[in-house]
């Protein structure tokens, strides 16, 4: 069965438009859909309707694809905008996009048309599930605090041996067919209660506070419950034990859909960053498949670096990330099957810069910038861009250049073959102390080893 989406078509050309439907109805979708070609067109359409996404051409008489990403903007929209042109450059496309377009395809090739529509159309309904999450758990806390400045909790008053002097009547409407005066909890309740409120006190003297949450079976159901237990002194006669339980089942769900949407948005970044990786690969062809080779050896040395856990993530989309310049180098540099000349090296060494100035401007992806950013430096000073030496070079990209060209040496390029391993070993062992960190050496070169026994 076909997929309702109502699209918003910013094109000139009818033929154009109706060839974009055709490619989207092979997807698998019913479209819905307005075609507008001026400023006034588009802003009337957004103000009166509602849209799942927006595909825009770029060149058009009197109105571009720079000035309806422009309406995007100030219109405040969440909703994909897929930039579909024959004539746009790359370097105006990773712009747009950089101003918040979700991608970029040309006219000529539609193949990724329904991939990229269903990839944004996810993500933004992963980011409004996360904003109703969001807004279920401030509104639940809003609820939680009013409710305690009116007792809203099941109230208890009980003497120290815990037998019930006082109940208030969300207590005893909780448990109608049980008189609780004089009544201990352990004696009536189910064990779930008896749990949650057999939480012992302190043994020093003085002041105390408790606090405990437990699931408990209740009349309506299973429910969460915070428990708040605390002294009640009083003079020349034995103290009191008061408390309340608050119903605290809401806040639970809205933390727990709260997690959930998280772990989806950045499943959701994680795919996006393979695309990433896999479109500089077809982009550049002859490195296809080596992102991936580097992500997880990458991510084995800096284990046995010791890096912790959340260090690893980042380590990970850094390794994906770590030619994602080379977006901006010209494909006839990048493909030329001979030898550069130095006008040709100049502008490829620029794409750790590129790197940079494109991943800078996005947030999640800050703390995995060292390895797009300074893969290419070298211990001794040598490298490039900003000829960072020793340890001034972020230790992320010290253990990924040993992996790079470690990967490197053992995959086929146009300007050398395969190396056998142990000739690639003894190069990484031949460059410690110039190119590479001398330890970050010595852990790789153990690590290879180690596996190497382990496959015997």
């Amino acid at each position: 069965m076909a997929t309702d989406i109502r699209i918003l078509l910013v094109e000139d050309s009818e033929d154009d438009a109706q060839l974009l439907l055709r490619e989207i109805r092979k997807g698998g979708y019913s479209p819905y859909f307005r075609r507008v070609s001026s400023r006034s067109d588009m802003v009337r359409e957004i103000e009166e309707n509602d849209w799942d996404v927006i595909l825009s051409d770029f060149a058009m008489p009197g109105f571009s694809g720079i000035g309806a990403l422009e309406v995007w903007q100030e219109k405040g929209l969440d909703i994909p905008f897929i930039i579909i042109s024959g004539t746009i450059g790359e370097e105006t496309a990773v712009m747009m996009m950089k101003d918040g377009a979700s991608d970029y395809m040309m006219k000529q090739n539609l193949t990724r048309l329904n991939a990229a529509i269903s990839r944004e159309l996810r993500d933004a309904r992963v980011r409004r599930e996360r904003r109703h999450a969001e807004y279920l758990l401030r509104d639940s806390e809003r609820r939680f605090s009013l409710f305690m400045d009116h007792f809203p909790g099941l109230v208890f008053i009980q003497d120290v041996n815990g037998q019930m002097l006082y109940v208030n009547n969300r207590f005893k409407e909780a448990f109608p067919q049980v008189e609780w005066a004089g009544q201990r909890v352990a004696d009536i309740l189910n064990p779930d209660w008896v749990e949650l409120f057999s939480a012992k006190p302190p043994q020093a003297a003085g002041d105390w506070t408790i606090q405990s949450v437990g699931y408990v079976q209740s009349p309506v159901g299973g429910r969460w419950f915070e428990m708040t237990k605390f002294l009640i002194p009083r003079e020349n006669a034995m103290a009191l034990v008061g408390g309340f339980a608050l119903d605290v089942s809401e806040r639970m769900q809205a933390e727990a859909d709260l997690l959930k949407a998280k772990q989806d948005l950045e499943e959701a970044y994680e795919k996006t960053l393979e695309g990433w990786a896999k479109a500089l690969e077809l982009h550049e062809r002859e490195t296809y498949g080596h992102s991936q080779n580097v992500v997880e050896l990458s991510v084995d040395l800096a284990r046995e670096m010791g890096l912790d856990e959340s260090e690893i993530l980042h380590m990970r989309r850094g390794a994906l990330m770590h030619d994602i310049g080379k977006m901006g180098i010209p494909e006839r540099i990048l493909l030329k099957p001979g030898k550069l000349d130095s006008g040709e090296w100049a502008i490829v060494r620029q794409h750790p810069r590129m790197a940079y100035d494109l991943l800078s401007q996005i947030e999640f992806l800050k703390p995995a910038i060292d390895i797009p950013y300074c893969h290419h430096e070298w211990w001794d000073g040598s490298g490039y861009p900003r000829m960072l030496a020793g340890e001034n070079i972020p230790l992320k990209a010290r253990i990924f250049a040993v992996v790079d060209v470690f990967r490197a040496l053992r995959e086929k390029r146009a300007y050398s073959d395969i190396w056998p391993e142990e000739k690639a070993l003894e190069y990484i062992r031949s460059q410690s102390g110039q190119h590479f960190d001398p330890h970050v050496v010595d852990v790789f070169l153990r690590m290879m080893e180690k596996k190497r026994a382990q496959s015997e």
